[in-house]
């Protein structure tokens, strides 16, 4: 198990290789290209891992993995499934207006590799809204709709967005569109008073 040290480097490396990823795409990005980037020596990096295609699922799942940790983090503060849906959706208007966009990375990763480590990714994105979905409509606050369905959809609109970003500049209204479109297929709509 690495020490904290360890995990601090590990979480540097995947930073620097994702604006590279983002920069270059996937297959222009070398090792030696880390390594400057970070100031690691080629011993330092290797480490840690063996290419840049080991780095690059690394980050794809912590992406995945991350929104799900923030869900998971506002709930256990206590806050309520719409206060902790509206927490996330703040920083996924900040992603869509100021992405650092994989998609020609991600595109050329799955020529070369094949996509399932993307597969994978997108099927735990699912799951962690599935679930967090669930736990809404069952404190009664989200619609009672196909949750799995539901999550899909999030999900797309969200990296439709995101990959659409690495060659149009969205503007604040259209992100704030976004999310106010995500946050009305989830949150049960309060009917004003008369």
């Amino acid at each position: 198990m690495l020490k904290a040290k360890g995990k601090q480097t590990k979480t540097e490396i995947r930073n620097h290789a994702a604006l590279l990823f983002a920069e270059k795409g996937f297959k222009k990005v070398t090792m030696n290209d880390i390594c400057v980037s970070t100031g690691l020596s080629r011993g330092g990096l290797y480490r840690y891992y063996s290419s840049p295609a080991e780095i690059f699922n690394e980050i794809i799942a912590r992406i995945v993995n991350n929104i799900g940790e923030d869900l998971a983090k506002e709930l256990k503060s206590g806050k309520t499934p719409t206060q902790s849906l509206d927490i996330v959706l703040a920083k996924i208007k900040e992603n869509v207006k100021n992405p650092t966009t994989l998609t020609i990375a991600l595109l050329e990763y799955c020529h070369t590799y094949g996509a399932e480590a993307i597969d994978k990714a997108f099927s735990r994105g699912i799951e962690i809204w599935e679930s967090f979905i669930k736990y809404g409509i069952s404190q009664g606050e989200f619609n009672n709709i196909n949750p799995k369905a539901l999550a899909g959809t999030v999900l797309i609109m969200y990296e439709g967005a995101r990959a659409g970003a690495s060659i149009i500049k969205y503007s604040d209204d259209f992100a704030t569109g976004l999310v106010s479109c995500i946050r009305f297929l989830i949150v049960k709509q309060v009917p004003e008073a008369k």
